[in-house]
């Protein structure tokens, strides 16, 4: 990150607003740039939930009370530049997502969570919103799911195998492809998605609205197209599994199951 302390001889300038210049170049060149550059990613490249990013509104903060506490003759400039930049940042995510953001004028110092929480959950966490979104999904449609696949798994003796607390999970993860072709035809939207993250849905769900359906504009493309996501995918079986395991098989009852 750019460290904002480097300017020693503009934080000596008479002109304190000299500081919020330094505030808003921040912004404009270097956020907007990073935001870009991370949403690009996301649409070009193969999904990796391993990847970590850093939620730039948190680096912005330390920036803004160092300022804040070191220049407090600016404090209005720095406050108003600052609130530009979550505004940016917002409006930013809106447009690349195709989402309406609205929320009150007064918002106050919500403004600052509001695009802390869009950043995370947008730019941050999006592989992780889509494989826990997805497997909630699958866990909580596993029967209808079913009987769209076609046959459960038998043993070769013709006994279903009850590996799962439900044993058509088994057909359902040796078919999660077509699974995610089927979910396509469920009529999901924007809050089904954020409601993957009820902490996020319940304080900001109410300012969120989508233009398209960002799903089918966004994820499903991606999600069935197997260049794109194989780590993705192999992360929502691997959930699905723990989740619906009857119980976790130890080592010796897997060797004695080896040796009957």
């Amino acid at each position: 990150m750019q460290d904002m302390t480097q300017y020693g001889d503009i934080a000596k300038a008479e002109n304190q607003s000299a500081m919020s210049e330094i505030l808003r170049h921040f912004s404009s060149e270097y956020v907007l740039s990073i935001m870009n550059q991370e949403i690009g990613i996301f649409n070009t490249n193969p999904m990796d939930p391993s990847r970590k990013i850093q939620n730039i509104v948190s680096a912005i903060e330390e920036e803004y009370s160092y300022l804040k506490d070191n220049y407090p003759y600016d404090l209005e400039n720095l406050t108003t530049v600052r609130n530009e930049m979550y505004t940016n940042i917002i409006q930013c995510i809106a447009k690349n997502f195709n989402l309406i953001v609205t929320f009150p004028e007064d918002i106050g110092p919500d403004l600052v969570r509001l695009a802390y929480g869009l950043y995370q959950f947008f730019i941050c966490d999006i592989n992780d919103n889509i494989i826990w979104f997805f497997s909630n999904v699958i866990e909580a449609n596993i029967d209808s799911l079913y009987i769209a696949l076609g046959n459960i798994k038998k043993r070769s003796d013709g006994k279903p195998i009850q590996e799962y607390k439900n044993p058509k999970v088994a057909d359902i993860l040796n078919n999660i492809n077509a699974v995610i072709s089927v979910i396509q035809g469920m009529d999901l939207t924007i809050h089904d998605f954020i409601g993957c993250i009820p902490s996020f849905a319940n304080e900001f769900g109410q300012y969120i609205e989508e233009q398209d359906n960002f799903l089918h504009t966004f994820v499903f493309p991606k999600l069935t197209n197997y260049m794109f996501s194989p780590i993705l995918i192999s992360n929502m079986k691997s959930k699905i599994h723990q989740d619906q395991l009857l119980y976790q098989t130890t080592l010796a009852e897997y060797l004695n199951s080896k040796g009957e």
